[in-house]
């Protein structure tokens, strides 16, 4: 069976957002409930200052969630948590 991915499939220049706990690592949706089944894991934004002042904003907000930007392919480009 293929494992499906948790992630979304972008366009060129969009960033998506994933959320997750700082102490655990375990994936949350973007309400910081923890993910189960098909609840979405992250945003989507189309372009990546767009998806850095969102997450920086995020953190700052909900300082026990920590925010990885990703590109179009999946690929980690930057991490975000509350400065302490």
């Amino acid at each position: 069976m293929k494992k499906q991915s948790l992630l979304p499939k972008l366009d060129r220049g969009q960033r998506s957002v994933v959320f997750a706990e700082v102490e655990t690592g375990i994936l949350l949706t973007a309400e910081g409930e923890r993910h189960v089944g098909q609840a979405k894991c992250y945003r989507v934004f189309n372009s990546e200052g767009e998806a850095i002042a969102f997450a920086q904003t995020y953190v700052e907000r909900h300082p026990t969630i920590e925010c990885s930007i990703r590109d179009e392919n999946g690929s980690h480009l930057k991490f975000l948590r509350k400065q302490r």
